[in-house]
């Protein structure tokens, strides 16, 4: 009778303890980050170079984009398909406002004063100038 107690009180302690941690939120990193060139437009995939380490300068209000996956990048046959040409292969699809979300999370990131670093609630991260 002791042994049935003690195993009901193991079992209910293991299943407290199996509810009371939760998983930790995955994060989204980065699949690539462009960096806006000075004098660029924030909304002309062109004006988009691969970064390591940004410099942030130009007039722009974004240095910085993070592209999630490689959906969000230009390849060259989408590139030749849309503009008759390789110019955008590599490039973010930051003209694409029917099909991802660059736009709307650019506006959203100037829009918030909070800090220079704005992360979205889709996990892009975008670098403002500060």
């Amino acid at each position: 009778m002791k042994n049935k107690f003690l195993g009901l009180a193991v079992l209910a302690i293991a299943a407290v303890a199996a509810f009371a941690f939760k998983a930790p939120v995955q994060k989204t990193f980065a699949f690539q980050t462009f960096e806006l060139v000075s004098g660029g437009s924030q909304l002309n995939p062109l004006d988009y170079v691969v970064s390591t380490s940004p410099s942030c300068t130009g007039l722009a209000q974004v240095c910085t984009i993070d592209a999630l996956n490689a959906g969000e990048i230009y390849t060259s046959s989408e590139s030749l398909a849309r503009f008759g040409n390789t110019l955008y292969t590599g490039k973010p699809k930051i003209d694409d406002a029917t099909n991802y979300s660059f736009q709307s999370d650019i506006s959203a990131a100037i829009a918030d004063n909070s800090s220079s670093t704005i992360t979205l609630p889709n996990g892009r991260v975008i670098e403002k100038k500060p």
